[in-house]
């Protein structure tokens, strides 16, 4: 009898099936919702087409309100075509000058004072990239900050540095990273509201560079600003290595700078380094070169360009004053003055004591009609962009010259003692070169 074998499948090709089927239906998922999947590159292609269509919105609102081919801006006409964009918002500056920001959902265009309309997110990532471009050998970028608040890169030395943005744009004439004469001419034109005649980036005898030096190092600057698109200069002011810990290290009157002196840092918690000669400064500076970059005090264009950055930068409160209220007329707000209110919030915190001539912890908030010389970095209030005590605290040593005979150093900036309304943070002061005070510290650049 032929016995009638059943067909069917056995367990382990059945196993294998279904491990079949697994396999492609994950492959499937992958390559839908993935990393690289369709729906997240639909996303992607849709997100990119939104955005584009937005600051294409925005930039025929910009030539609409442009008036009998001028180039000029109506800004009654700019404010009527933006409103027809559906679910933009305005966010306008003092008396409603340019610059002007629209937003709309999570994209963003600023209207620059020339008309232009440009993609903030992709201009914030330029700034992240020569920032990145321009840190020395061991350099690390704060990965807590960013062209918005301040990009903040800390060296191998654990020092810290701000990255000072100079736009692309600024170099109208210059034409290499050697045409020396038309950089410093566009840096000057860009930066012309903190200019003054009455002091020139010019060598002079005792700032503690030798004159070919002098002209080595500022053009190496110019040449590193032409090329990075910024500088780097000290989050903080230089404070005493180590004085954050051992507040013995202070200086109350003037020593020479020997090779055995402690090193100036640019670290939170530190003592100002302070009774020091313009030289001394500059050879306090020149030791926090760091890889393959050089330091130095800052030279009078590179202070002026940091006010112009603040400026551009710095989220003023617009409402009742324009931008630059704040850094030439009035610094009271932000910097630590006679004048000045704020919150000592670093739990390190120290002041001066000149009674007895030492350094004491401090808590709580500082008042008006008080000098304090305090540590480096104690308030949040008297930061901006991440640089802290660019107004008030200590007036700064800068290698600036002025053009009076006997006193020939420029100091920028101004200390505890003095009044936000009369000395803000562009403010000069002539010193001898040979001066020293407690009052008088320096900030250094790296470029």
């Amino acid at each position: 009898m032929k016995i009638k074998q059943a067909k069917g499948i056995t367990l382990i090709a059945l196993v294998i099936t279904i491990i079949v089927l697994l396999i492609l239906a994950g492959v499937t998922i992958s390559m839908l919702t993935g990393e690289n999947g369709i729906l997240k590159q639909a996303t992607n292609a849709k997100n990119a087409t939104d955005k584009s269509e937005f600051e294409e919105q925005v930039s025929l609102a910009v030539i609409a309100a442009k008036t009998n081919n001028t180039g000029s801006i109506n800004t009654s006409d700019l404010e009527t075509e933006l409103n027809k964009i559906s679910g933009a918002e305005i966010t306008k500056s003092a008396n409603n000058e340019l610059p002007w920001t629209v937003k709309k959902g999570n994209y963003e265009v600023t209207i620059t004072g020339e008309g232009n309309a440009s993609n903030t997110e992709k201009d914030n990532d330029d700034v992240m990239e020569n920032a990145k471009k321009a840190m020395p050998t061991g350099g690390t970028i704060d990965k807590n900050t960013n062209a918005k608040t301040g990009i903040v890169m800390i060296d191998s030395n654990q020092n810290e540095w701000v990255w000072i943005e100079v736009p692309a744009t600024v170099f109208a004439s210059a034409t290499s990273s050697t045409d020396y004469d038309n950089i410093k001419a566009d840096l000057i034109a860009y930066a012309s509201d903190y200019r003054s005649s009455s002091y020139t980036d010019t060598w002079y005898n005792g700032c503690g560079l030798e004159q070919e030096e002098y002209i080595t190092k500022y053009q190496i600057m110019l040449s590193s600003i032409y090329t990075n698109k910024g500088f780097y200069i000290g989050r903080y002011e230089a404070g005493i290595a180590g004085s954050d810990e051992n507040t013995s290290l202070a200086r109350y009157s003037r020593t020479e700078i020997t090779s055995s002196s402690p090193k100036a840092v640019s670290k939170k918690d530190m003592i100002p380094y302070n009774w020091v000669y313009c030289s001394d400064a500059q050879q306090l500076a020149n030791e926090m070169s760091t890889g393959n970059k050089t330091s130095s005090l800052l030279f009078g264009i590179q202070w002026d360009l940091a006010c112009k950055f603040l400026e551009v930068k710095g989220n003023w409160d617009t409402t009742t004053n324009t931008t630059q209220y704040y850094i030439k007329e009035n610094s009271t707000s932000w910097g630590n003055y006679n004048n000045s209110t704020f919150t000592i919030n670093s739990a390190k915190a120290k002041k001066y004591n000149s009674s007895n001539k030492s350094y004491d912890g401090i808590t709580g908030n500082k008042s008006s009609s008080n000098s304090i010389l305090l540590t480096t970095g104690a308030s949040e209030q008297n930061k901006k962009m991440n640089i802290y005590d660019f107004a008030g605290n200590e007036g700064e040593w800068t290698l600036e010259k002025a053009t009076n005979t006997y006193y020939p150093g420029s100091v920028r900036g101004a200390n505890n003692s003095d009044y936000g309304i009369y000395y803000p943070a562009s403010f000069r002061s002539i010193y001898s070169q040979t001066d020293s005070t407690y009052q008088v510290g320096l900030r250094v650049s790296l470029y």
